[in-house]
């Protein structure tokens, strides 16, 4: 009997194993697909630094991406159902994305010095990118009320430097950042056979 219950939790774990799927996705700078000139080592310099984040699946259509591409890096756990997208927010399945309407969640982003603070996530266009229908989204701060010594301060909100642009599409989910800087990122799979571009 006890070989049989060894057994069975062993069988378990390796179902509960396989029931996490991960998949890596690579975000290359976007300068590559026109760069012209002679690609060896010392052009590397020329490039951002590319990145990769996972997809890891918990069931078919709930999954956690980490590290997070929503500006802090935190991981976060989205469902699709019915052409849907939802974000985990404080326990709770918020909607992330509509076919039907336009949704501007919220999110929360954590900075390097410990403080957060709420962002919508909000929608300012459309546009198509190799083929996928994209929704581009920028964070902007939400007013909060601080307060200190018993006196009470509404703030606009901070100011993100270098805001950056999210292009989500709702196929595949983000697949080019925008960084506000000089550098945008664009994700690997979508551009197709793009080997030869790595140094």
């Amino acid at each position: 009997m006890k070989k049989y219950n060894l057994f069975t939790f062993v069988m378990f774990l390796c179902l509960l194993a396989q029931g996490q799927n991960t998949i890596t996705y690579n975000f290359i700078d976007e300068y590559r697909l026109s760069y012209k000139g002679n690609r060896d080592e010392r052009t590397e310099l020329l490039f951002g630094k590319s990145f990769s984040y996972q997809r890891i699946y918990i069931k078919d259509s709930v999954f956690k991406e980490t590290q997070g591409l929503l500006y802090d890096g935190k991981p976060y756990k989205f469902k699709i159902k019915n052409g849907y997208w939802y974000i985990k927010k404080a326990g709770k399945w918020q909607v992330f994305y509509s076919p039907f309407t336009t949704i501007t969640p919220k999110i929360k982003i954590y900075f390097s010095n410990k403080e957060s603070w709420y962002f919508n996530f909000k929608p300012v266009r459309t546009d198509t990118l190799f083929g996928h229908h994209c929704i581009i989204y920028e964070i902007e701060a939400i007013p909060k009320v601080i307060c200190r010594n018993k006196k009470r301060t509404i703030t606009s909100g901070i100011s993100v430097s270098d805001s950056p642009r999210y292009w989500f599409c709702p196929e595949l989910g983000i697949i080019k950042i925008e960084t506000g800087g000089a550098i945008n990122y664009i994700r690997e799979d979508i551009v197709g056979n793009v080997s030869d571009l790595k140094l």
